[in-house]
């Protein structure tokens, strides 16, 4: 694992020069009722929170349908988020955000791949394979951020997840050995405490550590480890053969990419998957799009300095039950728990939220404690302290 405080310190004007951006795909009408309350959350604390990331711009594809078939849908008017970035509410954030549509994937470059990998995946993504739309939408991105002199992309830094680092964004990325042209920041995943739904950004701070990161070296640590894959396999979901730390995480492990846009282009980079680039000039027969594709041109980073932070299920039995109800069709996406999720889906919202309430929710304190004190879990109140910035310059202004 490399330590971004390691690097050499780049001169001030250089790092204020560099500038990163992040993307995502979101399905508005799977926010429900708290709209725009996480999305709003989510863009302040990344772009504008003087403790956050500091990003430079995020685009947003909307992996929904747009004209007549949205009010159709019943739902989505009242989650519009073309309406809603107009608004007074979203006026401090439109200069840094673009929203596009998601599924306009005809748009999509295909640098990189050959013409075969591109058709399959062209194909799945016009099914509605969620996997295959964000890899479609990773290079669309790319141009996007080259358009608009960014330095580095962070690969569908989704609506769950925060990015969270010990300075902002461009003064770390700045010092990066002008050789590497990937990074990848390891994902630590959160767990909610409570069965209410709320702003998980603003109350969720429990956390599973990355299995990377995670020394099994006492009987209590063990013990904690199989408390979290007994409940994975407690409601049927097959752990990997050969895995010892596979039921740890509910979704992902394998982290996100941050890619350096300029050598991104040059050099023919294509997605290896959601989650990474592939540099290597060679295409990927497999589709096992989870995987991370090794190369020379890439560094792990330290998750002590800069990781994401997952919040997969936290926003209540009822979220739960939305997500899965909206994912019936996926094939892509072969983590164990996913499947499960799938298949408790088809015997009806009562087993998702049952599920919900077995393997998910976590609403034992003194278990949380014992997770605390034997490395498995960790507090990270980074996110939860750096969105209170809006309350406390209201309070301060109240106090002049």
């Amino acid at each position: 694992l490399t330590r971004p405080s390691s690097w050499s310190e780049a001169q001030t004007s250089q790092s204020e020069e560099t500038r990163v951006a992040a993307f995502l795909m979101l399905r508005p009408s799977l926010l429900g009722s708290e709209f725009p309350g996480v999305l709003r959350t989510y863009l302040k604390y990344h772009l504008l929170a003087p403790a956050g990331p500091r990003l430079a711009h995020i685009f947003i594809f909307l992996d929904e349908p747009e004209g007549e078939e949205v009010f159709a849908a019943g739902e989505y008017d009242a989650c519009n988020v073309r309406l809603w970035m107009a608004s007074e509410d979203a006026a401090s954030l439109e200069p840094c955000v673009t929203v596009l549509n998601g599924r306009n994937i005809a748009d999509a470059p295909s640098t990189g791949w050959t013409p075969a990998r591109h058709a399959e995946v062209l194909a799945l993504a016009r099914r509605g394979e969620l996997i295959a739309m964000q890899m479609l939408n990773m290079q669309r991105a790319i141009e996007l951020a080259s358009d608009l002199d960014m330095d580095w992309l962070i690969s569908n830094l989704d609506i769950d997840e925060a990015l969270v680092i010990t300075r902002n964004a461009g003064s770390m990325l700045s010092g990066v050995p002008s050789d590497i042209d990937q990074l990848v920041l390891l994902n630590h995943e959160v767990v909610p405490e409570s069965p209410e739904a709320c702003d998980y950004f603003r109350c969720c701070t429990l956390a599973k550590q990355n299995p990377a990161v995670v020394c099994v070296a006492t009987a209590e640590a063990e013990r904690c480890l199989q408390f979290w894959e007994a409940r994975v396999v407690a409601v049927g979901a097959a752990l990997p053969k050969g895995s010892t730390r596979g039921g740890l995480f509910c979704a992902y492990a394998n982290g996100k990419s941050v890619v350096r846009v300029a050598a991104c282009r040059s050099k023919g980079a294509f997605p290896a998957g959601s989650h990474c680039w592939q540099f290597l000039g060679d295409a990927i027969a497999g589709f096992k799009t989870s995987e991370v594709v090794p190369g020379i041109d890439r560094v792990t980073l330290d998750p002590s300095e800069a990781c994401i932070l997952h919040y997969p299920n936290c926003g209540s039995a009822a979220d739960f039950v939305r997500k899965y109800g909206a994912r019936q069709g996926e094939q892509w996406n072969t983590l164990p728990f996913h499947r499960c999720c799938h298949s408790a889906q088809l015997d009806g919202a009562g087993a998702l939220a049952q599920l919900f309430d077995n393997c998910v929710l976590l609403r034992v304190p003194a278990e949380a404690e014992r997770q605390i004190a034997a490395g498995i879990c960790i507090r990270v109140r980074s996110v939860q302290d750096a969105c209170k910035w809006e309350e406390h310059s209201r309070f301060l202004e109240t106090m002049d």
